[in-house]
């Protein structure tokens, strides 16, 4: 990653501001990324459901690697599968073509190009969304 970088812009703990300190004082940046990948590989050996971390970490990066962590704290979180994900992602593009360009059915099939698109199932999820932002949107505006 071209900004990847382990010095954290806004430090949220100390732990960040003496990791900070630490890598401004000596350049070792790179070593360290490197070491902590190593260490995850590490863990990986003796338990190949950790690979995910590893793989993660590459995506992400240091510094956003280092973001997730600090969001998820420890908690077990489990990400959608693949399919899963596909379906939240054609839900959201039926919404904004029926909810915000007022498209049909129809039309929206088409601009998926997918016949195989229910406009039940899709329907209810769309409804289920609009349900959810008005509601949303409703506290937001009492609050």
């Amino acid at each position: 990653m071209e900004n990847d970088t382990l010095i954290i812009n806004e430090e949220k703990s100390l732990f960040q501001k003496k990791i900070n300190t630490i890598l401004k004082e000596n350049p070792i940046e790179e070593v360290i990324k490197d070491l902590i990948k190593l260490h995850y590989l590490r863990l990986a050996s003796k338990n190949e459901d950790q690979m995910v971390l590893v793989e993660i970490y590459n995506l992400l990066g240091s510094e956003l690697f280092a973001e997730l962590i600090e969001t998820i704290n420890g908690r077990t979180v489990q990400f959608p599968d693949r399919e899963s994900f596909k379906e939240t992602v054609q839900i959201a593009l039926c919404y904004y073509f029926k909810y915000i360009k007022h498209k049909k059915w129809d039309e929206i099939k088409e601009l998926l190009q997918d016949d195989e698109v229910s406009s039940i199932k899709y329907g209810i999820n769309c409804n289920k969304l609009n349900q959810f932002i008005t509601e949303t949107a409703a506290k937001i505006g009492n609050g």
